[in-house]
């Protein structure tokens, strides 16, 4: 059982559940603010025929910034509680390299380094380890967030230049991972809920603290199931 423990203590990983609003990794829970309803607009088409037009485009999210469906997915996640100043969260997701899911997790991410006063321009300094698919050495940086993204290998054009989403969530912070389409395959062809086996959790380590940061898996799209 000591054993066990250990291990489930050891576990970076953290799954999102959606339904429950919760984080779990097997011994944390965070309480998640509820997300208010967006207004229901009743139109009159045609002679009587009336369609209900629930406006999610009125959701926004501050500080992020999220609209729309986006807001909707990801409410719960802005709305995490970090009351320890140490705290270290990674959120790890995959997707194509114009995904405005990935767009709206890089913002959310940023949102939160924002808040800990932490600089957006040293989010992405650290494009050696990227390129290796290593996580970053140890260091005595203040501890953050951070947001690290797995997709196919770019285009050259798109890598030489990026535009679209893909600038926009490297400008908030977005650590790129490159794979070849056949680990791309292999680690996301079967989709899910769950971090695949293979993938090493990119952590880090606070010298200071000696404590490894937590990884929160967030499925393709922020799917929910």
């Amino acid at each position: 059982n000591n054993n066990n423990n250990n291990n489930n203590n050891n576990n970076p990983w953290m799954i999102m559940d959606w339904d429950a609003a919760t984080i779990n990794n097997d011994n944390n829970d965070a309480l998640l603010s509820t997300m208010p309803p967006s207004p229901v607009e009743k139109l009159l088409v045609a002679e009587d025929r009336i369609v209900y037009v629930k406006r999610d485009d009125r959701l926004r999210l501050p500080g992020s910034q999220l609209s729309g469906n986006k807001a909707r997915k990801f409410w719960a996640l802005q709305a995490l509680q970090f009351p320890n100043d140490d705290d270290e969260l990674c959120l790890v997701s995959y997707g194509g390299p114009q995904s405005n899911a990935m767009v709206a997790l890089a913002a959310v991410v940023h949102h939160w380094n924002h808040q800990r006063n932490v600089s957006s321009l040293s989010l992405s300094s650290y494009s050696s380890q990227q390129q290796q698919q290593q996580p970053p050495e140890p260091n005595n940086s203040p501890p953050r967030f951070r947001f690290v993204y797995y997709t196919k290998k770019l285009p050259k054009f798109l890598r030489q230049q990026p535009s679209g989403n893909l600038f926009r969530a490297q400008s908030l912070g977005m650590e790129l991972m490159e794979l070849s389409p056949t680990d791309y395959k292999n680690w996301f062809g079967s989709g899910g809920t769950k971090p695949p086996a293979a993938m090493v959790p990119p952590v880090t380590t606070t010298i200071a603290t000696r404590q490894s940061s937590r990884c929160l898996w967030i499925p393709q799209g922020g799917a929910c199931g």
